[in-house]
């Protein structure tokens, strides 16, 4: 009889396919002990264990409490708490932060503004319509700019 000949020719190569691929898999195998991954790369994720040194990890000491110079102006705790201060100081206040979310609430409005004037460029049919853009980018609508928006940090 040749080979390929009888109906079970094929299910005879796919099992010494099979055979001499399991038989591959036993011979190859090694436990997970074994195998050392080399390199900066492997070292940075943490996959080598080469630059790892054992024992404990060393700890700055901690530094105490630190008191006060004059103790006799520390507030009495049998007193009530000093008012907060009024609203009027903390606008006095030189925040950074407090002017950042209102040059964004700025920002998003002009690019309100020019979105509004996007979309009536663009229903009349304008070819420069693309071109318009705000100060936050564009206002045509693609993946991109959706992406963007829905990475954009909330202020």
């Amino acid at each position: 009889m040749l080979w390929g000949t009888t109906r079970n020719s094929g299910v005879r190569r796919l099992r010494a396919v099979l055979g001499v691929a399991i038989a591959a898999a036993f011979v190859s195998a090694c436990s997970a002990g074994d195998v050392e991954l080399n390199g900066k790369l492997f070292e940075l994720a943490g996959l080598s264990s080469m630059g790892k040194k054992s024992g404990d990890a060393k700890v700055a000491p901690r530094s105490g409490l630190v008191v006060p110079p004059d103790l006799q102006k520390l507030p009495d705790p049998n007193q009530p708490q000093a008012a907060a201060p009024s609203d009027d100081l903390l606008a006095q206040i030189d925040d950074p932060d407090r002017k950042k979310v209102k040059d964004y609430a700025q920002l998003e409005r002009e690019q309100a503004e020019a979105c509004k004037k996007y979309e009536l460029a663009k229903m009349r049919g304008d070819p420069d319509a693309d071109t318009i853009s705000g100060p936050l980018g564009d206002c045509r609508q693609s993946v991109l700019t959706a992406v963007g928006n829905w990475m954009k940090p909330e202020q």
